[in-house]
């Protein structure tokens, strides 16, 4: 699959509500912004992220509308969960055929991950990750 075919789905719509009164996309971990790490990563792949924002989707847009190659999405549904931030998101990547779904509060993603995320779509249809057991994100659609 070409690059240029692959959009990453970036989703920063959640109520955040078990991090308590902060939003945790907006905490800083290592000096940055927690969101702000996350899309390092995406765009060190060189893709051009459509950011999913929902909950404060002001404050998001404020902190991170500026970047270049970002594309932002409101998903007004998104007390309903992440599947309409993912249709969200996969409705504002026009032309893409496959989706990289990147959770915006994983600051220690790195671009490496996502990239062999994307090398193992192209032999597979679906590419989750395994963790604890478990699949958890990033994954690939």
């Amino acid at each position: 699959m070409a690059r240029d075919d692959v959009a990453a789905i970036v989703l920063a719509a959640g109520l955040s509500s078990r991090f308590g009164e902060v939003n945790k996309l907006l905490s800083i971990v290592e000096g940055e912004r927690v969101l702000s790490r996350v899309l390092a990563s995406v765009l060190e792949c060189g893709l051009s992220p459509v950011l999913v924002t929902g909950y404060e989707a002001d404050i998001i847009e404020e902190a991170f509308g500026d970047r270049e190659n970002l594309r932002i999405a409101y998903n007004h549904r998104f007390p309903e969960g992440i599947g309409t931030s993912i249709s969200c998101g996969v409705a504002n990547a026009p032309g893409a055929t496959g989706w990289l779904i990147v959770p915006g509060d994983m600051p220690f993603l790195t671009s490496n991950t996502l990239l062999r995320v994307i090398e193992l779509a192209d032999e597979n249809a679906l590419v989750g990750c395994k963790l604890q057991g478990g699949f958890s994100p990033p994954c690939f659609i």
